[in-house]
């Protein structure tokens, strides 16, 4: 995320600081799945 703000603000490239911060949601909305399918899965 420090990255993002990095990109966005100081270089004043929102384009590509708007792209990865879509390509983040996307990898924690991935890894969130995987979490909870895990935490959450029925024992035998």
């Amino acid at each position: 995320m420090l990255h993002v703000e990095r990109v966005g603000f100081h270089s004043f490239d929102v384009g590509l600081a708007s792209a990865e911060s879509i390509l983040l949601l996307a990898l924690s909305i991935i890894l969130a799945q995987i979490y909870i399918k895990g935490f959450y899965r029925e024992e035998d």
